[in-house]
């Protein structure tokens, strides 16, 4: 009966053992490194939130600046003006917006980096 109980006791004993260790060096961690994955997603969405609403407002400040102060200059100053911002591409035709703010997101997460 005595062996019974200590072979019993030591395989609870053991098994206590391999599932501490599972929980403290495999689980645990697997938990917090998810937690800052999640957390440097949503942090990565919020600034891509503010650097859209930049680049809006800075293709709306450009397009206000190029309509009010080079009205009178010649076409392809104001055009290769618009093709240094990146808002007309190389045949002169206009960038669609989506492609644009794409790029200007872009840009500005590598200026950040």
């Amino acid at each position: 009966m005595d062996k019974n109980i200590k072979v019993v006791s030591m395989f609870g004993i053991i098994t206590v053992s391999l599932s501490i260790f599972y929980y403290t060096v495999i689980f645990l961690p697997r938990q917090e490194e998810m937690r800052l994955k999640e957390k440097e997603r949503d942090l990565t969405a919020k600034q891509e939130a503010v650097f859209l609403k930049e680049c809006k407002d800075e293709k709306e400040a450009d397009y206000k600046f190029f309509d009010e102060h080079l009205a009178g200059w010649p076409s392809a100053l104001i055009t290769n003006g618009l093709k240094n911002k990146g808002y007309i591409n190389d045949n002169d035709e206009p960038v669609d917006d989506d492609i644009w703010l794409k790029k200007c997101i872009q840009r500005k997460f590598e200026l950040r980096a």
